[in-house]
């Protein structure tokens, strides 16, 4: 049985001993958009650096908040498809003392440098029950970062 408890450490020692090979991210720089909503919704501005991890994709990491909010960390990634256009994902959460969101936007960028968005959502107000949906598409403008 010690022989035994022995192997099983040694083995484990091995196995986290050997070296791991890691590869930081590139950081490509800061890109900000500002949403234009088709269903009348409240403006979001995007403010996202975008870090190359290899192979083709990347990661994307930043703020997403309404004009005079605060705004939410957002995380995400980005793929640019054969024919050069872009399409990436964005998720984030924000919480008050009313209400608790969680927020999905896609987010597609065509060669030609049209680019429009859908987003989805759940939101949760405390002290009601259930939960609501929530969905909203339309453009994005590239901005100036400030």
């Amino acid at each position: 049985m010690k022989r035994m408890a022995y192997l099983l450490l040694l083995t484990a020692m091995m196995m986290f001993s050997q070296s791991v090979e890691t590869q930081a991210s590139d950081y490509l720089g800061d890109f900000c958009f500002t949403t234009s909503s088709s269903q009348g919704a409240d403006t979001i501005n995007l403010r996202v650096g975008i870090s190359s991890v290899g192979g083709g994709h990347y990661l994307l990491n930043g703020l997403a908040a309404k004009p005079a909010a605060l705004g939410s960390a957002v995380s995400g990634n980005l793929e640019i498809r054969s024919d050069g256009s872009i399409v990436a994902s964005l998720n984030w959460a924000k919480k008050d003392d009313t209400s608790m969101a969680s927020r999905t936007m896609q987010l597609n960028i065509g060669t030609d440098g049209s680019a429009d968005y859908h987003l989805i959502g759940l939101q949760k107000v405390f002290g009601q029950s259930g939960t609501t949906g929530y969905y909203d598409s339309g453009t994005l403008s590239l901005t100036p970062c400030q």
